[in-house]
């Protein structure tokens, strides 16, 4: 988890070390897209973001697991 999430399983956890990690938005990518499954820990509504013209245009199946991430955020993303 990168950032604080709303249920976690993890929270007792500890993250003694820090990495960055290299991210690339979805919408980086020009091909057609049927499908997107996103179980990433939280980042769910961040990633939605950075593939809003990816969906928009190819209005790919979207599976989001939401338990860790803002429910309400990604119900409004789609309706928008």
């Amino acid at each position: 988890e990168l950032i604080p999430a709303l249920h976690s399983d993890n929270q007792n956890m500890s993250k003694p070390n820090l990495e960055w990690v290299s991210t690339v938005k979805l919408d980086s990518y020009h091909e057609e897209v049927d499908f997107i499954k996103m179980d990433i820990e939280g980042m769910e509504h961040q990633a939605l973001i950075g593939a809003s013209q990816l969906i928009k245009t190819s209005r790919p199946i979207c599976f989001i697991e939401v338990f860790k991430t803002d429910t309400q955020a990604v119900k409004s993303f789609f309706k928008k």
